[in-house]
């Protein structure tokens, strides 16, 4: 049974992880912050492990002790702060924390996933409609900078360091609360639009997240890339609303 560490376990996306997991037969070792909501993280098949990912000399002595991971995925970040240093803090000097701790513990995992976003590649070039996977990378926001910075850090490693990184679009389901905000805005008869100009906007589901995280972990020739996860479609700006309305029974707002 391969053991697998898994960082910001009690979080949205952390739960798809934590379960898809345990589904597929793995050891499961949930890393949460002190304090967390660790209500989905209940099944007595999950280790909890306290990790503070601003220590790294702390990390490195508790992987000492907890021995060395198959796998490691890496979810846990900062999607919302109040400046560009707290974006770098949460996203990027964790991140290269989190893997020198591992190589000073001496436990460098099979594979190392790196849950970025796709806000680090930033809008589609002006000579295409849809973002693509070898585009010059643009991003528009701190966070989105942040995820870009984290991912050359792990890219200027060498070759000892296995490491691959997704790059999920916006991701809905049971458990997300922004989207959940627009449809409970819906749900009272209004309908908020994103800037003044048509957009093509691209989703996924996080079940399917986590399942395309785990065929990328259990395909050992992905190395070193960076992968798109969407569920293949581009939408319209007033697709979204039009779902939320139809599945809400609600007329045009």
């Amino acid at each position: 049974m391969p053991r697998i560490l898994i960082t910001g376990a009690s979080g949205f996306i952390g739960g798809y992880l934590v379960s898809t997991a345990l589904e597929r037969g793995y050891d499961v070792t949930a890393a949460v912050r002190a304090g967390s909501d660790r209500s989905r993280l209940s099944d007595p098949r999950i280790r909890l492990l306290e990790l503070p990912l601003g220590n790294e000399a702390a990390m490195a002595q508790i992987f000492a002790e907890t021995g060395r991971f198959d796998r490691v995925i890496h979810n846990a970040g900062v999607t919302k702060a109040l400046s560009k240093e707290a974006y770098l803090e949460g996203n990027v000097a964790n991140t290269r924390r989190l893997v020198h701790a591992l190589q000073h513990a001496g436990n460098i995992p099979d594979q190392f996933l790196f849950v970025s976003s796709l806000a680090a590649l930033g809008a589609a070039p002006v000579d295409s409609a849809m973002i693509h996977e070898g585009q010059m990378p643009n991003p528009l926001t701190f966070y989105g900078e942040s995820k870009f910075e984290a991912e050359r850090f792990l890219a200027s490693l060498d070759d000892t360091f296995p490491w691959v990184a997704v790059q999920p679009t916006a991701v809905y389901g049971p458990w997300e609360r922004d989207i959940l905000t627009f449809i409970k805005l819906a749900h009272k008869g209004l309908e908020m639009s994103i800037g003044r100009k048509p957009q093509r906007l691209s989703f996924i589901h996080a079940e399917d997240v986590a399942g395309a995280v785990f065929r990328i972990l259990e395909t050992p020739e992905i190395a070193r890339r960076k992968l798109i996860l969407s569920d293949g479609n581009a939408y319209e700006t007033e697709d979204l609303g039009a779902a939320v309305r139809q599945a809400l029974g609600k007329k045009t707002p």
